[in-house]
């Protein structure tokens, strides 16, 4: 309970007691300020590590956004090449016009989406809890890292049931979660031959719970380096 006038946080208990054969009821307030001042210190440095760690996979995803932006702004150039030759030429079919430029719009709708995706994901703010679809989740990292997996010629499993029920989560701060993962699998990968297998799996556990996993066939974390793997800004690359 927060006392609005000082601004002082104060944890609240309740208790009844025998006094003189009468019921006494004892309300206890202490003060828990600092520790909840910690606790508000300590998720503020969490909430710049989360970004601080979106911003250096931005800046690491920059060659592949571009290869990304690159595909539908190809095509949608020779769409409308198409359409501007053939009006030059006065040969003019209709039908053959309506679909390319319904080929258009979906090129310019997949070029914004990308942008979408990539604004969300820095985008720095408080995490928004909402049911998340890890089938959505593993669909849309792998969509993001589709030219990767392409350039480093990796075997994509998704083990993810589609009627896996949702989990409460910030989807966003779950996309980066997986995503990190996942990218880290293909660099790690990148000294191996082929074939290069990553798999994202979701299952739904004895407990109730949803467990989802990244794996890799790479070399595995070093023996000297797995005490350090949950440390801020440590990194083997």
């Amino acid at each position: 309970w927060q006392h609005h006038a000082s601004g002082l946080w104060y944890a609240v208990s309740r208790s009844t007691t025998q006094l003189a054969g009468e019921a006494l009821h004892v309300l206890e307030l202490a003060d828990i300020s600092q520790r909840v001042a910690d606790e508000q210190q300590r998720s503020s440095r969490h909430e710049q590590l989360l970004f601080t760690s979106k911003v250096m996979s931005v800046g690491e995803m920059a060659a592949t956004l571009a290869h990304e932006l690159n595909q539908p702004i190809g095509s949608l150039l020779n769409f409308l090449n198409g359409c501007v030759m053939r009006l030059e030429r006065s040969q003019i079919d209709p039908q053959e016009l309506h679909g390319a430029l319904v080929e258009s719009r979906a090129q310019c709708e997949r070029a914004a989406a990308i942008i979408t995706r990539i604004r969300q994901f820095v985008r720095a703010r408080e995490p928004r809890m909402a049911a998340v679809s890890l089938h959505e989740v593993c669909t849309t990292v792998i969509g993001t890292l589709d030219a990767e997996i392409k350039l480093h010629q990796v075997q994509v499993q998704m083990l993810v049931a589609a009627d896996l029920p949702a989990v409460q989560a910030d989807r966003v701060m779950l996309e980066q979660v997986v995503h990190n993962l996942a990218k880290n699998a293909i660099d790690a990968m990148r000294t191996q031959m082929p074939p290069r297998r990553l798999v994202l799996r979701a299952a739904l556990g004895r407990d109730g719970l949803v467990e989802t996993s990244v794996q890799d066939s790479g070399p595995g974390v070093a023996e000297d380096a797995r005490s350090h793997l949950f440390s801020p800004f440590f990194t083997t690359k």
